[in-house]
């Protein structure tokens, strides 16, 4: 596991990149699903935050033994 959460990793890949080396430019806003619609990444960011503290909760209740 990276230790990152799953906000952490989402806003990670919505960085433009460009590739020197091979000249390849990644702009994931041109291409994603939301490019049409901007409220649906706003969709998807909650549900990533809401996937983020429902598995702190979770883990937080757990027994110390299986943390």
């Amino acid at each position: 596991m990276s230790g990152r959460s799953p906000l952490q990793w989402a806003v990670d890949q919505l960085k433009f990149k460009h590739d020197k080396a091979s000249g390849i430019t990644d702009d994931p806003n041109g291409w994603h699903a939301w490019a049409d619609d901007p409220f649906e990444l706003i969709r998807h960011l909650r549900r990533l935050a809401h996937v983020g503290t429902e598995t702190h909760r979770i883990v937080s209740a757990l027994p110390p033994s299986l943390t």
